[in-house]
């Protein structure tokens, strides 16, 4: 049972470390259209690079958490992994959303209208 919770322990780490790494590239991608090649749409490749990078975040944060959980004798109440990572999942994931609404929101306030196709406020 200790060698099969070991390998479960090193599979879920590897797992997401690759995860972690083929959503950043990703994320790469994004920024690169954003900013590279002329496209209509740089504010909105931004975004999803915006995005990509916090999955990738939470990706890592969840490997790491999960690794150190499956440990033997674990505990909860002292684990610097729950109180590390668990908000930091949180972050990764809540953050490009809260980043959308907010640019929403001023744009909104200033009496302009928000394309979501393009990502980007237009004037009236």
């Amino acid at each position: 049972m200790q060698k099969l919770r070991k390998l479960i322990r090193w599979a879920i780490l590897l797992a997401s470390i690759g995860g972690a790494l083929y959503l950043y590239s990703v994320a790469i991608y994004c920024s690169w259209a954003a900013g590279g090649p002329p496209t209509n749409y740089p504010e909105s490749w931004r975004q999803y690079a915006y995005i990509y990078r916090g999955y990738s975040g939470a990706t890592l944060a969840f490997g790491i958490f999960c690794f150190s959980a499956l440990r033997e004798n674990f505990n909860w109440k002292r684990s610097v992994a729950l109180y590390l990572c668990v908000p930091a999942i949180i972050y990764f994931l809540a953050a490009p959303k809260v980043h959308e609404y907010i640019l929403i929101d001023k744009c909104l306030d200033s009496g302009s209208r928000w394309d979501s196709k393009s990502f980007k406020c237009l004037p009236k």
